[in-house]
């Protein structure tokens, strides 16, 4: 794991969240000899997430667009210590990824979690 990852992980669980179980990383499609895409845990049965971290909205959206590319749908921003502005909630509300249409995302900051999608 990167350390922001690590450092996610444990706000995440100090705010009383769970993670069912991490996915290891780095396993090679034999077909491809690429490293398989997969999202970094499993939040709740089977409901897979790939945590992103920058305050940055266009960077986010970026960030979420080529994760729906690899066959990720889940994502949960991870804004840190504050609840993000709303520009950033409003602005991910919006996005509409074409062929996508049960992508979801979470925003999550220390002492908050909330759906946007």
């Amino acid at each position: 794991m990167k350390p922001h990852e690590i450092e996610f992980a444990e706000r995440f669980l100090a705010d009383g969240n769970s993670i069912v179980r991490w996915i290891p990383q780095g396993e090679v499609d034999p077909a491809t000899g690429l490293i398989s895409a997969a999202s970094d845990f499993e939040w709740r049965s089977g409901v897979l997430i790939e945590p992103k971290r920058t305050g940055n909205l266009q960077t986010m959206k970026d960030y979420i667009s080529r994760g729906l590319r690899q066959g990720k749908s889940n994502f949960m921003v991870d804004h840190g210590a504050h609840r993000p502005g709303r520009r950033l909630i409003d602005g991910l509300r919006k996005q509409e990824p074409n062929g996508h249409p049960d992508h979801h995302v979470w925003v999550f900051w220390d002492g908050g979690l909330l759906q946007v999608k």
